[in-house]
């Protein structure tokens, strides 16, 4: 039995703690949504040093804590000889006595966070909340989408800078890589080879059919009004501004964008 905070965490019996380890996953992408994570997904799966279970919404950190650790490690059996990771944009938000319990399985874990521009992030989040993505006559209720930019959900998944703090609290900077989803657009095989890079993997040549699709899961494609544009750009004047010191020109360029 392994207490942890305030819960209790059976732990598999008859395995050393050696053991474990080796089935735990080397890395993870953590986010953000809706900044990139499925392009992340779909790439990372193609390399034939990587494994990344099947089952891609596993969620054992942000949702599914309170169940068999045995169960989520059993994910990553078939992985045994390659390096194994997940892709979960949820869990950049997990608290930090979960981010201490996973720093206890592995020191050595390396993190991915991929960023958006901050405003569109949350314009496509909403979207993909609150209209029908399949109706394309979807109509704009600016009231409900300036209530959800608000909304508490929505707020935590583009506070980056407390996410990146909260992981590197116990994390080292260097196991943290941040690539951004303009970097995607822009330049995806350099963007690639950072993530190859990172993890420790051999750079290859990328399945054309992935690398061109650079927006994977795309929602309503609707121009936001300019009454939500007004509203996220207040929202999100100072947390931009904030991000300046830990990511330097990207939060520039950002802030250069909306109110320059």
């Amino acid at each position: 039995m392994y207490y942890f905070g305030e819960l209790k965490l059976v732990l598999p019996t008859g395995i050393s703690q050696s053991q474990l380890r080796n089935q735990f996953p080397n890395f993870l992408c953590i986010g953000a949504q809706k900044a990139g994570t499925s392009w992340v997904y779909e790439n990372l799966k193609k390399h034939p040093e990587i494994f990344i279970p099947e089952n891609r919404y596993i969620h054992y950190f942000d949702r599914n804590f309170h169940t068999s650790y045995r169960a989520y490690l059993n994910h990553f059996k078939s992985g045994s000889k390659k390096l194994k990771g997940e892709v979960i944009p949820g869990y950049g938000l997990i608290s930090r006595r979960r981010i201490q319990f996973i720093k206890k399985q592995n020191p050595n874990l390396k993190l991915i966070l991929i960023l958006r521009d901050p405003i569109t992030r949350a314009w496509s989040h909403a979207k993909m909340v609150l209209l029908d993505k399949n109706n394309s006559n979807s109509k704009i209720d600016v009231n409900r989408f300036n209530a959800h930019f608000n909304s508490r959900l929505s707020s935590t998944k583009g506070d980056y800078k407390n996410i990146i703090e909260n992981w590197l609290s116990v994390f080292d900077k260097e196991q943290l890589l941040i690539i951004y989803n303009e970097e995607v657009k822009n330049s995806p095989e350099r963007t690639l080879k950072k993530m190859y890079d990172h993890l420790g993997v051999s750079t290859i040549e990328a399945k054309e059919e992935t690398l061109s699709k650079k927006i994977i899961n795309q929602g309503v494609r609707l121009d936001m009004p300019e009454e939500c544009l007004e509203e996220l750009k207040q929202l999100y004047k100072q947390r931009i501004t904030n991000l300046e010191p830990l990511l330097g020109e990207n939060a520039n360029r950002w802030y250069n964008k909306y109110y320059s």
